[in-house]
């Protein structure tokens, strides 16, 4: 039987469109060269490759590459782990940051990333989930592979609009944040915590960041927060200090590849986060995010979903 890979891709968004075009159908040669049928498939406008990924599912697909940035990696993991299917998720980066892709051992902007998941193996891997509430009082639900979390940095995730990453790449994020870190108040919500042998710890936050991966991109490459797609639990990074300078801090030191080991910094090994707010009538809401898309806004609930996505991955 011949297995199919399809290569969903965004023929109008980012950088040197001609050249990420060229990148994918570069990517598909490969793959039909190695014995799949293949196939290009351009998104149709902004939010619709989760519908599109999902429909590619039920046609009948071994392997869907998300060729872009995170922001389509986390549209397709929407569909695949909805469906439940077995289709395996691979990873074309052509985005900014490109989160999952650094974790997979993956190349950028090149043709390479797709040659290279032809020696990859199918893992079925745990995902995060976040439950938030939205504006209008409607509970959102989303999937994630890298990270999520609430507070100043989802804000600043908020802020940094598309077209302002668009123009600048991640420097929209770091003006942002850098804004924010020393103008925004600092607000405290409660965190309920699920530790993985069913045991639970009640703390106070104003920062919270549930991961999935071993390494993120940009400014804060070099942490290693302890984490991994392996991994089926979630590790939950709590700021609880007010202290900007401690803040600034352990940014720093995780810059340079550190751990911010600060009074009021705490990681914590978890498999379920309950967020509440401690006060009611707050003027502006504390903004949840999932794998850099913001969702919405407090009560949320994060938690490990187990064996929810088939992910090709390094063989050891």
């Amino acid at each position: 039987m011949t297995r199919r890979a399809v290569f969903l891709y965004n023929p109008v968004s980012g950088r040197e469109l001609t050249a990420r075009i060229r990148v994918v159908e570069e990517s598909a040669e490969l793959w039909r060269n190695a014995g799949y049928e293949t196939e290009m498939v351009a998104t149709t406008g902004p939010g619709c490759a989760t519908k599109q990924a999902a429909q590619i599912v039920e046609d009948g697909c071994d392997v869907l590459f998300a060729c872009g940035g995170d922001g389509t990696v986390h549209e397709v993991l929407q569909a695949l782990v909805a469906s439940k299917t077995l289709t395996a998720l691979a990873v074309l980066p052509l985005g900014t940051g490109n989160v999952i892709a650094n974790n997979l051992g993956l190349p950028h902007g090149t043709p390479v990333a797709a040659a290279i998941q032809l020696q990859y193996v199918p893992r079925r891997i745990a995902v995060g989930e976040v439950t938030s509430t939205l504006t209008e009082g409607e509970i959102d639900r989303r999937y994630f592979l890298a990270a999520a979390g609430l507070g100043i940095h989802a804000k600043m995730i908020e802020q940094a609009n598309s077209s302002a990453k668009n123009r600048s790449g991640m420097t929209a994020y770091y003006r942002a944040g850098f804004r924010l870190v020393f103008l925004e108040e600092m607000c405290d919500f409660a965190v309920e915590l699920t530790l993985p042998d069913g045991s639970s710890e009640i703390h106070q936050a104003h920062e919270l960041l549930a991961i999935k991966v071993a390494q993120f991109s940009g400014i804060v490459r070099r942490w290693r927060p302890g984490s991994s797609l392996l991994d089926p639990t979630l590790q939950m990074a709590l700021v609880k200090t007010k202290s900007r300078t401690r803040v600034l801090t352990g940014t720093a030191r995780c810059m340079i590849g550190g751990a911010p080991k600060l009074k009021g910094v705490e990681l914590v090994r978890a498999v379920r986060a309950v967020c509440r707010p401690l006060t009611s009538g707050r003027r502006t809401p504390i903004v949840a995010e999932a794998d850099g898309e913001v969702v919405g806004t407090l009560p949320v609930e994060i938690s490990a979903v187990p064996e929810a996505l088939t992910l090709l991955m390094p063989q050891s």
